[in-house]
């Protein structure tokens, strides 16, 4: 039984095997593009739906009709027009970059258009028509599709399935309305292998379905279906094999068969006979290129027909002189008609029947008739050397015998002959017309001089000569002699002795004068060693102090030698690769390879050596301890030439480079003096410097640093062993201020300052204390039943000691006897107590407390005061503060006042009620 995963394997073998390709940009027309393709036999039984992966595809047998070519252009050469219609800018939604000829417009012979053109755009994304360009009446017409007809999406691969619709429709003057719409289906349901005539390749099938419909002047007529099938290849910018389907009644008819090929020719190719006699046979060689047919079901077999001209070169009635059956190139046994007239003037041609093709004629005229001639030419001189050849053509034939010397050369019968040996060459010529033997070349050959060489090889270092002789081996005279280097002549090398000096392959060309043939001896191969030159480095500076040194080194190379100089003298002993030197000088070094080649010297590296100068002497102008932010001047005398940098603690100090410098920070100063040859000394003598920096108190407050009047805060300064305190306020010493804390009670700026006991101090960071002055005491004031007081801040009401909770307003109502105060808190926070005020009830007549009121309450700021038997009594509006806002009279029982301007808040009426007023609260909002 057969595996069951059989059939698995064998596909995934066979589809390893084949390549499945991508078809892109490049497969599509392009401007400037001329594709042919030929139009086979249409042949129905053909089949086209067999597809599928990795699929092979024979269509080898297929009968050629006609040919087909498609001619492409830019379509600036269209037309103006047209040109700026569809021209190729990014963002013209009709762009086009290739324009052709004619359109596919189903009943265009109906209508009045000429010279038509289709436009079409390929991207890496797609492959569209946009459009088209038509002739009305002498006038430039683009018809622009509704919608493009997007033919491939690209790029295309196998499994890909993409449809498009597309339209346009063309109004044309008294004639009318013409439209189109399509609708196409792409499915890549193929890949593998084809073979046509014109090939084997790799391809993509796409099968292809239009269906179409078109309109004219209302009239709507649905086209049949019709199905394209496409081959299509990599390189290649027409299909393969494309098959076209038209559906009838449900079933698929083939109407047309197109396939890829070269273009078709015949052409008469050399050698044929420039003169032949009537009845003669002659040889027509042809070549051929395309697919022509080799018979079958209902197509003959092709013949190439060799066909004569008139006598003037004109095949308006040509004769047939021969025909083989073939389809490739080849020969045709051809008779002259023995009643062919006398010319000059013929021409032959090769026809083919199936398909029908009419082929180039030869290029020159032939001529017919006449007394047969001969005669031969030499391609050059005929004095020639040993080995050259001579090549001999002769005309006159079609038949042609060699002779040398009168004797036959044996299988000589060609146009031309390779001449070799000395004597003298004829050749006799046979035709219809006769014979005849043709004038004679005597050929000379002479024997070239040889010389040889010793050696072929040689090897010489760079910079030295080596002579290569040549030795003469015939002993011939009258020469002339040429070396070559590398086969270019060697200017003055005229002699058998050569002195080379440059790598490269030699030889030297020999010539005899009298007979001018000459000789080349063997290569001469010369392998010229140059050693590089080496680079000498220093490991540091090459100015030297007495006493120092300094490495000199150059790059190692495996099996070389080195030699160093001083002054141009060998240094005995100093062959290594580096070398230690302490002595002023020119150091060079040249090294030497295993074959003795020497390099040129290195480059120089020259040593100065300079003296060292005496340490310096460093004194101190005055003491060399003091307090922070003094100094002490030391100082070394003036060497010119000299130059000086000061340390401390071994350290450089910058910009320090004069005999005087001035220390203020502790530490060991020194000096080190350096000369001209930028040699230092020792180090100077040490100066011990001593800077006494006391420690900078810090300073904490043990309250806000900001209070109101009355308040105050401690300023407590660090405590410091063995030193003295002294306060400062706003810069001015605090007389008594001198313990480490001090109690600030004022505004100022406040500062200590400690001294240690050799007098050296140190002040702390000011201290800022900011005091703000407490609000002035408010005074309250008695109206009615209510308190007031004037001012600005926020209130705490208080009776008998104790805060009235949410009496906080600039008024309060007492309900009950008692002592009453008033505190007010400005924005600092600082507060001020007024005086009590002592509150005893009073009669104050109920009726008119009572009846009193206010309508409505809150308000806007417009409301009725009702006041039962006040008529012609008087009012007034005060705000918190007490101010008076607003007055009048009651003039009614219900009162109109309006104070719709007034800021919202509380406000207090009083009505005066002879002396004693009423008070009652008015709240407005907004």
């Amino acid at each position: 039984m057969k595996h069951p995963y059989a059939f698995l394997l064998s596909f995934l073998t066979a589809l390893g095997a084949q390549a499945q390709i991508s078809i892109g940009q490049a497969e599509m027309p392009h401007a400037n593009d001329e594709l042919a393709r030929v139009r086979a036999v249409t042949n129905p039984f053909i089949n086209f739906t067999s597809t599928g992966a990795a699929h092979t595809w024979n269509y080898a047998n297929l009968a050629a009709n006609t040919g087909d070519t498609a001619a492409y252009q830019t379509v600036a050469s269209t037309n103006f027009v047209y040109a700026i219609v569809y021209a190729d800018l990014f963002f013209n939604a009709n762009r086009a970059n290739h324009a052709k000829q004619g359109t596919d417009i189903a009943f265009s012979n109906l209508l009045p258009i000429t010279n038509p053109y289709t436009f079409r755009y390929h991207s890496s994304g797609t492959y569209k028509a946009v459009g088209y360009g038509v002739e009305l009446s002498g006038l430039s017409v683009p018809i622009i599709f509704d919608q493009h007809d997007v033919i491939y999406e690209l790029p295309v691969d196998f499994g890909d399935v993409s449809a498009s619709h597309s339209a346009y429709h063309l109004d044309i003057p008294n004639v009318g309305y013409y439209g189109f719409e399509q609708d196409r289906t792409n499915e890549v349901d193929g890949w593998g292998s084809i073979t046509t005539p014109g090939g084997t390749f790799d391809v993509l099938r796409v099968k292809t379905t239009l269906a179409m419909h078109d309109t004219i002047s209302g009239f709507a007529i649905d086209r049949p279906v019709v199905h394209e099938y496409k081959w299509l290849a990599q390189g290649l910018r027409v299909p393969v094999l494309q098959i076209n389907t038209t559906t009838v009644f449900g079933t698929e008819v083939v109407n047309a068969i197109y396939y890829y090929d070269v273009p078709r020719t015949i052409e008469v190719v050399a050698p044929l006979a420039t003169t032949i006699c009537p009845g003669a046979t002659v040889e027509v060689h042809y070549e051929s290129t395309g697919a022509f047919n080799v018979g079958g079901f209902f197509v003959p077999a092709n013949q190439f027909t060799a066909q004569l001209s008139d006598a003037t070169g004109s095949f308006a009635n040509p004769v047939d002189i021969g025909s083989v059956t073939a389809t490739t190139s080849g020969t045709i046994s051809a008779t002259i008609p023995a009643n062919t007239p006398v010319g000059g003037g013929y021409r032959i041609r090769v026809t083919s029947t199936s398909p029908d093709h009419i082929g180039t004629s030869n290029t020159f005229d032939i001529t017919i008739g006449g007394t047969t001639t001969a005669s031969i030419s030499a391609e050059g001189p005929s004095l020639l050397c040993t080995g050259d050849t001579l090549l001999l053509t002769a005309v006159g034939g079609p038949s042609y015998q060699w002779m040398l010397d009168g004797n036959t050369i044996s299988g000589a019968v060609d146009a031309t002959y390779g001449a070799t040996a000395a004597g003298s060459y004829t050749v006799m010529v046979d035709n219809a017309c006769g014979t005849a033997t043709s004038n004679a070349i005597a050929l000379e050959v002479n024997t070239p001089p040889v010389f040889t060489v010793s050696e072929t090889n040689y090897l010489i270092c760079s910079g030295s000569t080596l002579e290569v002789i040549a030795h003469d081996a015939t002993g011939q005279t009258a020469l002339e002699f040429q070396w070559y280097l590398n086969q270019a002549p060697i200017v003055g090398a005229n002699d058998t002795l050569l002195g080379a000096t440059l790598g490269g392959i030699y030889t030297m060309q020999a010539t005899n004068t009298l007979t001018g043939c000459s000789f080349l001896t063997e290569e001469v191969v010369v392998s010229l060693q140059s050693v590089p030159t080496p680079e000498a480095s220093a490991d540091g500076s090459t100015a030297l102090c007495a006493g120092s040194s300094v490495f000199l080194t150059v790059p190692g190379l495996p099996f070389n030698t080195y030699q160093w100089y001083l002054d141009g003298a060998a240094i005995t002993n100093a062959t290594a690769t580096s070398l230690e030197v302490n002595t002023a000088g020119d150091y060079t070094v040249v090294t030497t390879n295993p074959n003795g080649c020497l390099s040129e010297a290195s480059n120089i590296l020259t040593v100065t050596v300079s003296a060292v100068p005496d340490a310096a002497v460093i004194t101190a102008d005055g003491s060399t301890t003091f307090c922070n932010g003094g100094s002490a001047a030391l100082s070394t005398p003036l060497t010119p030439g000299n130059t000086y940098q000061w340390y401390m603690d071994g350290n450089a100090i910058d910009l320090a480079t004069d005999t005087l410098w001035v220390a203020s920070a502790s530490g060991a100063y020194t000096l080190i003096v350096t000369n001209a040859g930028n040699c230092s000394a020792a180090p100077s003598n040490a100066i011990a410097v001593s800077v006494e920096t006391p420690t900078t108190p810090n300073v904490i407050s043990t309250e806000p640093t900001t209070f109101c009047a009355g308040g105050g805060t401690t300023l407590i300064a660090d405590a410091i062993n063995d030193v003295t305190y002294q306060w400062y306020q706003d810069g001015t010493a605090i007389n008594g201020a001198m313990s480490g804390q001090l109690t600030a009670l004022t505004n100022g700026s406040y500062t200590v300052t400690v001294t240690t006991p050799t007098g050296c101090t140190a002040t702390s960071v000011a201290t800022d204390i900011v005091v703000f002055p407490l609000p002035a005491a408010p005074v309250i004031t008695g109206s009615n039943d209510s308190l007031l007081v004037a001012g600005t801040g926020s209130f705490q009401w208080y009776m008998d000691g104790e805060a009235i909770p949410g009496a906080t307003d600039a008024w309060w109502v007492p309900t009950v006897d008692g002592s009453y105060a008033v505190q007010v808190t400005d924005d600092n926070g600082c507060s001020s107590t007024s005086n009590t005020w002592i509150f005893l009830t009073t009669g104050v007549r109920a009726s008119m407390n009572n009846a009193a009121r206010i309508l409505p309450n809150p308000s806007n700021g417009a409301f009725a005061l009702e006041v039962p038997n006040a008529l012609g009594q008087s009012y007034e509006v005060l705000d918190a503060t007490g101010k008076r806002v607003r007055s009048g009279r009651i003039t009614d029982l219900r009162t109109p006042v309006d104070m719709g301007s007034a800021e919202q808040g509380m406000y207090f009426l009083r009505i005066m009620d002879g002396n004693v007023p009423a008070v009652l609260r008015v709240l407005i909002t907004r």
